[in-house]
């Protein structure tokens, strides 16, 4: 029996997440891969070096600063440009925010 990794996939919504899986079925992309929607940020929990992909409108979720909290204490450093693109791409969605989440 074959052993596939997690693709963790941070959508907005469960459709979102339906429509990226079917996608990429009709396409062949990911096949070593098996697909896990994160429904909240538990699903990411315990795990070391996540695999994954942001899709649709994913910085509107209302946990994804948990997330990425999560996130960025599970990934390597040396591997997470991913990571980086994604918490800027959050800062020029936002703006500036305080650890408190108030708008600086």
């Amino acid at each position: 029996m074959t052993t596939y990794p997690n693709l963790f996939v941070i959508s907005r919504t469960w459709e979102e997440y339906e429509k990226f899986k079917i996608n990429c079925l009709n396409n062949g992309k990911y096949s070593d891969h098996k697909m896990v929607y994160v429904s909240s940020v538990n699903i990411l929990r315990g795990y070391n070096n996540p695999d994954g992909v942001f899709i649709g409108e994913w910085w509107e979720r209302s946990d994804i600063d948990d997330i990425m909290l999560v996130l960025l204490a599970s990934v390597h450093r040396d591997k997470n440009d991913g990571l980086k693109t994604a918490l800027r791409f959050l800062h020029t969605k936002r703006g500036p925010t305080r650890i408190d989440g108030k708008t600086v």
